[in-house]
């Protein structure tokens, strides 16, 4: 015998029933050729069924299957042979909504008599009435349109198994209480598994209203948009959409929206405060009407009442502040006890715990001077490093390097820059250019804008170097008297002329030189040298010359007083 049917999953009871069903259908006997139509009729007997004891409940599953007895007529005659039965399962006792379908071939039918096992598994037979229709065609076809569906439908009634599994067989583990249920055993128990826990499920749990521990409300969805996790989370709660998650995080929230609270009381007093973001323990405890702010640390925010767009990040970071807006406080104790600033900007250790004032700046670590190392005030656009008193935009204590190729850059046509005190400075002036100034010399420096003309003493200097003053140069050798020195090797007058004209230039100058472009190169100190050289050396020339004269005029004298004597002769 061959059976058929469909994909199913097991029912955990087995089911027997009681039916009848007649119809007209084409019959084929064994070992025969079709017969015409004839009247047949099936008669579903009752099954009978062990009575099952106390103790079944503990034995194995029945599984879903469950048996299926009838009998076959066939004129008013019992039938004899084998056949293909169909068996359909429906909802309803008449139209097309079919639930499962299986059925069982070459069905051995003996004096009208005949018994199936049938399976629709576990999902079919949730509660609600169901109606099985069934389907006979010869053994011998193989033509799907051959199945005459017999009527009416039979609608299937609980039998002792279904009775059993809805008293769990009188063994006294459940009891029935109304519409409740429950279990009389200390022991524990579980769903689609062995349990180790007094409650053990394999697969989702789907819930209505909230999970409670010893009465309290730990975990709900009021709305379908907020989640409360938590005793007394949310427990006023109206306005959704919010998440608290804490022992009475959003304890008293009533219209407020989209919040998150995680933390023991953290948001508790919030009443209409909305869009807040407390992470923490006590965390935004005392917001009331307060929105848009974020604290994340046990304490942080914990006086803010109606304060918003602020910003607390640190254990007891802006703890007392309660209505101010616009802050951000970053560091443990930062903002510790500005209660009413607004527009504040503290990040470190213990930053601008005192300050109680607005629109300041601090990045400490520690609450005094030594500490603080950036000072601001945004009312003034002044900012301090290692000094909380700034007197100009930017206030230095102590020394400055600047590094890489911008260096200071100030916005707008003219800055200035001090230096240690207020005159001495470097001050950049639309249109004059740049200008270095120290204390009873104003101006001592300028380098003109567009010429580069470089003025010491003048602001309007006339070349590329204008000094207004005496110049005084320093250095190793800047002048030639060696040339005096005993021992010094001087050319005479003949080799240095011989050079000069040779060479082109004076011996002790250096030659000329050029750039790239062909502009003319010198060395200042090296050229000044060499004159003085030259100078020095000429001056010898020039003595040396001028002893000469003295002796040509002695013998010039000594000539005409020989002359005159001959001439007298």
């Amino acid at each position: 015998m061959r059976q058929y049917n469909a994909d199913f999953v097991k029912f955990h009871e087995q089911v027997s029933v009681r039916s009848m069903c007649a119809a007209k259908f084409n019959h084929c006997r064994k070992g025969k050729k079709m017969k015409s139509a004839k009247m047949l009729t099936i008669l579903v007997l009752t099954l009978g069924l062990m009575a099952c004891a106390a103790g079944v409940s503990k034995a194995a599953p029945v599984g879903t299957a469950f048996t299926y007895q009838g009998r076959l007529m066939d004129a008013n005659h019992p039938a004899d042979g084998l056949y293909d039965i169909a068996f359909v399962l429906f909802d309803a006792p008449e139209g097309p909504n079919e639930i499962y379908a299986t059925g069982v071939e070459d069905l051995d039918v003996i004096d009208g008599y005949f018994t199936v096992e049938l399976d629709f598994g576990s999902r079919v037979f949730e509660g609600n009435r169901r109606w099985l229709e069934a389907a006979v065609r010869p053994y011998d076809s193989n033509d799907p349109r051959a199945y005459i569906s017999l009527s009416p439908r039979i609608e299937l009634t609980p039998a002792p198994y279904a009775l059993y599994a809805k008293t769990a067989g009188g063994d006294n583990d459940w009891m029935l209480s109304g519409n409740d249920m429950y279990s009389l055993p200390s022991g524990n128990v579980g769903i689609g598994k062995s349990p180790s826990v007094k409650l053990d499920v394999d697969g989702d749990i789907n819930i209505n209203s909230a999970y409670k521990i010893k009465g309290d409300t730990v975990l709900s969805t009021p709305g379908g948009a907020s989640i409360f996790v938590g005793v007394g989370a949310g427990e006023n709660t109206t306005g959704y959409p919010n998440t608290f998650v804490g022992d009475y995080a959003g304890y008293a929230n009533t219209t407020g929206t989209w919040n998150t609270f995680v933390g023991s009381t953290a948001g508790y007093v919030n009443t209409t405060g909305s869009s807040n973001t407390f992470l923490g323990d006590d965390s935004g405890y005392a917001n009331t009407t307060g929105s848009s702010n974020t604290f994340v640390g046990s304490n942080a925010g914990c006086g803010n009442t109606t304060g918003s767009w602020n910003t607390f990040l640190g254990d007891d970071a802006g703890y007392f502040n309660n209505e101010g807006y616009s802050n951000t406080f970053i560091g443990y104790y930062a903002g510790y006890l500005n209660t009413a600033g607004s527009g504040n900007v503290f990040i470190g250790f213990e930053a601008g715990i005192d300050e109680t004032g607005s629109n300041k700046l601090y990045i400490a670590n520690g609450r005094y001077d030594p500490n603080v190392l950036i000072y601001g005030d945004f009312s003034t656009g002044r900012v301090g490093i290692g000094t909380t008193s700034p007197s100009y935009e930017l206030d230095v204590e102590g020394n400055i390097f600047v590094h890489g190729t911008e260096g200071f850059n100030a916005a707008g046509e003219d800055a200035i820059v001090h230096l240690g005190h207020p005159a001495h400075n470097i001050r950049g002036e639309y249109g004059t250019g740049v200008l270095i100034s120290a204390y009873n010399a104003a101006d001592a420096l300028t380098v003109r804008e567009g010429s580069g003309n470089v003025g010491i003493g003048t602001t309007s200097p006339q070349g590329k170097l204008d000094v207004n003053g005496p110049i005084y140069q320093r250095g190793s050798e800047l002048h030639a008297d060696y040339v005096f020195e005993q021992g010094y090797e001087l050319e005479s007058i003949d080799e240095h002329s011989e050079f000069m004209w040779k060479e082109k230039h004076l011996p002790a100058i250096p030659k000329a030189m050029t750039n790239d472009n062909g502009q003319e190169i010198v060395e200042v100190g090296s050229h000044r040298k060499g004159i003085v050289e030259e100078l020095e050396k000429a001056h010898i020339y020039i003595e040396q010359l001028h002893k000469q004269n003295k002796e040509l005029e002695k013998r010039l004298v000594k000539l005409e007083a020989m002359i005159t004597q001959l001439a007298g002769i």
